[in-house]
């Protein structure tokens, strides 16, 4: 049995597919650890070859087990939590609906061994061409549009629909984890910079409508990355040595130099 999650109770099947509107990652890896399993994510959006989730015969030069022998053995457990991303993708070339198969095979058929408990216990990888039990693995699988699933495949989950977040949960994230991450990624201290809250729910109401928190972390962060410019360019300037900005730039570690060139129409006051 699969369980798929469209949309904040879970139970525990052999395997299961969800559809998610938000942090899909984020509840799959707390299944996990609530079932205190490893965990392994596997994205299937756009995956038009078979050989991905069966492996490739080993006739073939630069052959591989498929993704199925990989996630237990980067786990090292019979009995994962594998989440199945973006499962409405699957098989999706030039616009053609999920499942439509092509000259890599059909991987929504695939998936039916894979998923179906009566069949995977005697899951066969072409790389290893020995039975692989898969009967003991929590399959989560992820998806926002239910329609793009091919029926048979959809019949093999467990649907649950799992909402978006509220302006109240959206505000309580941003207050409990993104604005400390952003404070310690950023390296600015909050007495440089103070994020009122009537800020953080205004970019909730008015920019930030969508089901998850990904556009709320990602305008928290320009905040940041600005104020984190400015900090460094007032400090450059008292001590008139350029050498004094290098440790600012450097708590922006992921940002390229070229993206630190300031916006002047929301240059920060």
């Amino acid at each position: 049995m699969a369980l798929l999650l469209t949309g904040s109770v879970f139970l525990h099947f052999v395997s299961f597919a969800l559809f998610f509107l938000s942090a899909q990652t984020s509840i799959g890896r707390s299944i996990a650890h609530t079932l205190a399993r490893k965990f392994f994510r596997l994205s299937v959006g756009g995956l038009g070859d078979v050989s991905e989730l069966k492996g490739h015969r080993r006739t073939y030069t630069g052959a591989l087990p498929g993704q199925l022998v990989r996630a237990l053995k980067t786990t090292g457990v019979s009995n994962p939590v594998v989440l199945v991303d973006e499962v409405d993708k699957l098989g999706s070339r030039g616009g053609h609906r999920a499942g439509g198969g092509g000259a890599g095979g059909d991987p929504a058929s695939a998936l039916l061994e894979i998923l179906d408990p009566e069949q995977n216990s005697q899951f066969t990888d072409h790389y290893l061409d020995v039975p692989v039990d898969l009967s003991r693995v929590l399959f989560v699988c992820t998806a926002n549009d239910a329609e793009r699933i091919p029926g048979p495949l959809r019949d093999r989950m467990e649907v649950v629909h799992v909402s978006g977040y509220t302006a109240r949960e959206k505000h309580e994230i941003a207050r409990r984890y993104l604005l400390p991450a952003l404070y310690k990624a950023t390296g600015v201290r909050p007495a440089d910079l103070a994020v009122d809250e009537s800020a953080v729910e205004a970019l909730i109401r008015w920019y930030c409508r969508e089901p998850g928190v990904r556009s709320l972390n990602k305008h928290l962060d320009k905040v940041f990355r600005k104020a984190a410019l400015q900090i460094a360019r007032k400090q450059g300037k008292r001590d008139g040595d350029a050498a004094t900005v290098a440790p600012v730039l450097l708590w922006m570690r992921r940002l390229s130099l070229s993206q630190l060139r300031p916006c002047r129409r929301h240059r920060l006051r």
